[in-house]
């Protein structure tokens, strides 16, 4: 199994093994764009939002995944993992940092500010951005026409999207 599998495999298991012991969990639907230097801001997102709290944690860790798609050509899975500072109640402010990995091979980690209100105890409206720092292998091609790797390149990006949050377990603060 191909090392990217085994990273999407553990981010999947890790919060269907939190969702018992998790003061909150949330799932979700979001939609937004993409844009950096090699989308050249023709990108736009839809993913499915898993988030949880552990007991009396400022902290709640979140992963989206979902597909990107790139100028109505072509389509790339993200696989992204963050953990968000929790700062409010019923508004929220939550700074976030955390990574991704992109079918196509690419990349990097992401830090961002994440807005939420919550409509009742069940629905809550997010609004979140994030700077991305994309790391891929650069490529070039030599004389006799073989390929040769130059290195690891990296170009930033911005991810902004908005959604929504249903939580399916709040359990004893």
């Amino acid at each position: 199994m191909e090392i990217q599998k085994k990273i999407a495999l553990a981010i999947f298991i890790l919060n269907f093994c939190f969702i018992g012991k998790s003061q909150e969990m949330d799932i979700g639907l979001g939609m937004g764009v993409v844009g950096d230097v090699i989308f050249q801001d023709k990108a736009f997102n839809i993913n499915a939002i898993c988030e949880f709290r552990p007991n009396h944690s400022l902290f709640s860790f979140q992963t989206h995944p979902g597909i990107i798609v790139v100028d109505n050509e072509y389509i790339i899975g993200a696989f992204p993992l963050s953990m968000n500072l929790i700062i409010g109640n019923k508004f929220r402010v939550c700074p976030n940092v955390g990574g991704f990995y992109w079918t196509i091979r690419r990349g990097g980690w992401s830090a961002g500010l994440n807005l939420q209100y919550s409509i009742n105890e069940k629905i809550s409206m997010f609004m979140n951005s994030q700077y991305l720092q994309v790391y891929y292998q650069e490529y070039t091609y030599i004389h006799s026409g073989d390929v040769a790797t130059a290195g690891l390149s990296w170009r930033p990006g911005l991810n902004l999207s908005i959604g929504v949050k249903y939580r399916i377990k709040k359990g004893s603060t």
